[in-house]
């Protein structure tokens, strides 16, 4: 069991070649250099101590960003450009390799060695199907991963996005991840080895392949018994985790038989988790503690925020998309905490230590309160209604926004999982109305009747159009969601079931829409 109860997911790319980039502008670079960047996540920039017990080192994702004779690897890649007379200079994967060429040093292992001096574990984050930039062929990608599409194992035209995902039906595939993970444990010393499934889930064709489970199986009692030789290497357990996703049946149908990896030990750490367009503010995190009780169960968070999967614009029509503040986070963490869960993971929660920005404070804020159970509960918290970004087809996704009021509607209710809350918090409920107001509809909290809500414009943080920079923003007349509709937010004092866990509020009525649900407290 992890000590402290925070994981924080680096991803191979978006911060690293910044800090690495940065470091080497005075024109020496020592090993010393590179501390900071795993220094910044367990001193947050105050005097509160983090609760941070792991770090995921991503360093595969569509390319190796460590050497590798298995994955094509930066090294391999840049020295090809370089002798067909392309210029890399400005590429910034290229800095991995400029770095270990002029200077000696293997970024990442020097981070795993700073984690295991600062106390925190290092884990070994491999994702395992990245489907980013499918329809870019000049990516930088393993070359395995085009070889793939001529033989036949990119799973398809028919699951979209994912088309050019590999299928694990392949035992090409399948080996071709089982030596890239043996490869690596040989060269890092690691506490545990990470299967960065949502990275992505559809590593199957699963409608056509209804038992692909049984081959994952398989794959899975490879992978244990690769880290178990690794492990006895090393002279120290390697735990093995696995990102998956929030629904323990749509996992099997996708591929991920968890209940049989429980049962044969084949891991001892699972991150239930949502994908990437918004957090996930129901995961059934109950539901996975009291069926695998034998396996860490940590839930996970991404760094977005979608209400009705849906962003906002402003009278310019720029497009923000709304991210984690901390009381957004400690909603999420009382939930979850107070559901069981062993751990909360952050993806995306990524930072450059030469750059303060937003982002360090909120990161900061969240390292050093969300792993605490008492001190979350207790904490201002914001608890939102977010949605499930993906589902196997035939399934029924948790979205219950909009709510649409219309004729004769039958009143509709949605749970909000607050976890439990202290006796001397004040709570209050804030609707966000695209149609009607709350005069307009019977509100019950729990079945009690609410009248008399009050105007208000609620803030949150953005990110502006996908530059990384993020603002704060009052959502009022300046703002519209995504389809073009006005918001209009109104707010009420509200008595919650304290112990429960969960708040049930119904809406009946005509003539309404609700695309917002918040209580705070």
């Amino acid at each position: 069991m992890i000590e402290k109860p925070i994981i924080l997911n680096i991803d191979i790319n978006t911060l690293t070649c910044p800090f690495l980039k940065g470091i080497m502008e005075k024109g020496t670079v020592s090993e010393k250099d590179l501390y900071p960047f795993i220094d910044q996540y367990i001193d947050a920039y105050g005097t509160e101590k983090t609760r941070l017990g792991a770090i995921a080192l991503n360093t595969f994702c569509q390319f190796s960003s460590t050497k590798s004779q298995v994955m094509t690897d930066i090294f391999t890649y840049t020295e090809k450009k370089a002798a067909a007379g392309d210029n890399v200079k400005d590429k910034w994967y290229e800095i991995f390799h400029r770095i270990n060429k002029e200077f000696g040093i293997e970024p990442w292992g020097v981070w795993v060695k700073r984690c295991r001096e600062r106390g925190v574990e290092p884990w070994l984050s491999i994702r395992m199907n990245d489907a980013h930039d499918t329809d870019y062929e000049e990516s930088l990608k393993d070359e395995f991963a085009f070889r793939a599409k001529w033989n036949g194992y990119a799973i398809g035209d028919k699951y979209g996005y994912y088309w050019k995902c590999l299928d694990y039906a392949e035992k090409e595939v399948r080996d071709h991840f089982l030596d890239y993970i043996k490869e690596q444990l040989d060269i890092f010393d690691v506490d545990a080895v990470e299967l960065d499934f949502m990275r992505e889930i559809y590593c199957f064709k699963y409608l056509e392949n209804p038992d692909c489970y049984k081959i994952m199986n398989g794959f899975m009692r490879n992978v244990k018994e690769i880290v178990n030789k690794s492990a006895e290497k090393r002279g120290h357990k390697i735990k093995i985790s696995a990102r998956l996703h929030r629904d323990i049946a749509e996992n099997k149908v996708f591929g991920f038989d968890v209940e049989t990896w429980a049962k044969e030990k084949l891991v001892d750490h699972i991150t239930v988790t949502p994908r990437w367009s918004s957090s996930d503010d129901a995961m059934p995190i109950k539901e996975w503690k009291e069926k695998f009780p034998s396996v860490e169960i940590a839930a996970g968070t991404e760094i977005l925020l979608r209400f009705a999967d849906m962003s906002v614009k402003d009278s310019s029509d720029n497009s923000y998309i709304a991210t984690m503040d901390p009381d957004i986070v400690n909603g999420l963490a009382a939930n979850y905490f107070s559901q069981g869960a062993d751990g909360l993971y952050l993806y995306n929660f990524f930072l450059n230590p030469l750059r303060h920005t937003l982002l360090t404070d909120i990161t900061s804020k969240v390292l050093t309160t969300c792993g605490e159970k008492e001190k979350i509960l207790n904490s201002p918290r914001r608890h939102i209604i977010m949605y499930q970004e993906i589902y196997p087809e035939g399934f029924k996704p948790y979205k219950p926004l909009p709510i649409k009021l219309e004729g004769n509607t039958a009143a509709e209710t949605v749970t909000v999982h607050t976890g439990f809350i202290p006796d001397n918090k004040e709570a209050y409920l804030i609707l966000g109305f695209t149609e009607g107001t709350p005069s307009d509809v019977e509100i019950k909290v729990n079945g009690a009747i609410l009248t008399d809500f009050a105007p208000i414009e609620i803030s949150l943080t953005y990110e502006n159009g996908g530059t990384g920079n993020l603002v704060r923003l009052k959502l009022d007349e300046n703002y519209t969601l995504t389809d073009g509709s006005k918001i209009n937010f109104y707010k009420r004092k509200v008595s919650l079931n304290k112990d429960s866990g969960s708040q049930d509020i119904s809406f009946g009525g005509n003539n309404a829409a609700i695309h917002y649900i918040e209580i705070t407290l």
